[in-house]
């Protein structure tokens, strides 16, 4: 059976200089910096996610 490699995309510092939908357009909006360190969260705990995935599933 052939299971095909993908690649993780990275975001690029481009990408926080947008709003983000659903994001206010005057009040409450995050800088790009913020914005960079929430996505650097997210994307540390998908990979974490898929390191526990990957161990219970080389166990099973």
């Amino acid at each position: 059976m052939f299971f095909p490699y993908q690649a993780a995309s990275c975001p690029r510092a481009r990408d926080f200089l947008t709003r983000t939908p659903g994001e206010t357009v005057y009040a409450g909006s995050l800088f790009p910096q913020q914005q960079a360190t929430r996505q650097l969260g997210r994307d540390i705990w998908e990979m974490m996610d898929a390191i526990v995935r990957r161990e219970e599933w080389m166990a099973a």
